[in-house]
């Protein structure tokens, strides 16, 4: 038996699997994987064209259904929620294929962890070198003391300058991984599609002929109800709501005739396609949603008659609320930390000023605009989710 160590495998399943078809062309097919130690055990055989799929399934149930071994998927291994399957078909015989909502979700996850490492890892150096560089301007010293327990010292920055390209190298990788996930088979195809099918040359034409309009909100998603309102009221006036650009800043809308229609922000710690698939069965237009999968946010639409009642992805006030609860809480965790280390800075350099415009004055300066901007952000989201619980007591 052959033993191999890949120990990012699980970054690249496309590339694992194709290692493990190539590696029983050569007459080594797989016998078991060890999650743990990031190895793969093959056993001697004659060269075979196999095709591997891996999966990942949380709740641990057996991961072929009948509809997968019927077309000739076999189990090769399980290890906790990690499963490998083996079909011995020609490729083009095969109709089939696992599922991979599993591995999205859980490389979703990952990228949100190295991202808030990456941040607070950065939010961290910043503050050193902010210090630093505050004692230089002011003609001040920096002096380097040797540590008694210099192997600690060096163990501990060694440790950090690894978890910082780690958690760089894990992000963009999880995130090219996740980009091939949706788009195998054409799952994805459809899913984010717009219900909007000007082509650029269209657009451009309309512009010129004054029949296309834009407009630009930055930081809607900290009062997401506000924007609702503000759409809704738009195509009250006759503005139909055309596109909105990557970024979510920009809203192109094309005059027309006046319409009811319900727009509603749907905002999710990590992405879920699940709620896309959902929302669009049920008769939901979508308009836009962001690129992060952390942190995702979703315009829907849904026109109505005058006499119905006006549609709402969340029905109730109960849904409402959590969900408002759930936009604050999260910008709070978000905007905090860097708060807090601003003011902390600020309180350090506010008695070294002496008010005088000079190289000095420029850190508080931007300092305090950031903590301005930021604290913005916290209390916004805040009021969005008072006014929501405001609402459900009318």
């Amino acid at each position: 038996m052959m033993r191999i160590y890949k120990p990012f495998w699980s970054y690249g399943i496309h590339k694992t699997e194709a290692w493990l078809a190539e590696m029983a062309i050569k007459g080594y097919e797989l016998k078991r994987f060890n999650r743990v130690t990031r190895s793969f055990h093959f056993n001697s055989s004659s060269a075979k064209h196999i095709t591997y799929k891996i999966g990942y399934d949380r709740t641990k149930l057996n991961p072929i259904s009948s509809t997968l071994e019927n077309d000739g998927w076999a189990f090769v291994d399980q290890q906790k929620s990690w499963y490998i399957l083996k079909n011995e078909r020609a490729i083009e015989e095969i109709h089939t294929t696992p599922v991979r909502s599993g591995i999205i979700r859980r490389n979703n996850l990952l990228s949100f962890l190295f991202s808030t490492i990456f941040i607070v890892i950065t939010a961290n150096l910043v503050f050193h070198l902010s210090l630093i560089s505050m004692n230089l301007f002011n003609d001040g010293q920096v002096t380097i003391v040797q540590s008694p327990l210099w192997i600690i010292t060096y163990t501990f920055w060694t440790f950090l300058l690894a978890l910082y390209l780690l958690s760089i190298y894990s992000f963009i990788k999880l995130k090219s991984e996740n980009k091939k996930l949706n788009n195998e088979h054409n799952v994805m195809d459809g899913l984010y599609d717009s219900c909007v099918s000007n082509s650029r040359k269209q657009e451009k034409q309309m512009k010129k002929e004054g029949k296309m309009i834009k407009h630009t909100r930055f930081g809607w998603m900290y009062s997401p109800d506000k924007l609702e309102e503000w759409l809704e009221a738009m195509e009250a006036k006759g503005y139909h709501l055309n596109r909105v650009n990557k970024l979510g800043t920009s809203f192109y809308f094309i005059k027309g005739e006046p319409r009811n229609i319900s727009y509603c922000t749907d905002y999710q710690n990590i992405s879920d396609e699940n709620n896309l698939y959902m929302h669009k069965e049920s008769g939901w237009c979508h308009i836009y949603s962001s690129y992060s999968s952390m942190q995702k946010w979703t315009i829907w639409s849904k026109e109505y008659e005058e006499d119905e009642i006006k549609p709402r992805i969340f029905t109730d006030s109960i849904h409402r609320i959590k969900h408002a609860k759930k936009v604050a809480s999260a910008y709070t965790l978000l905007f905090l930390p860097v708060l807090i280390i601003y003011i902390f800075i600020l309180t350090l350099q506010l008695p070294l000023l002496n008010f005088s415009f000079s190289i000095d004055t420029l850190n508080p300066i931007l300092y305090t605009f950031v903590l301005c901007l930021f604290s913005s952000f916290i209390i916004r989201s805040w009021l969005y989710y008072f006014r929501m619980k405001g609402d459900s007591q009318l």
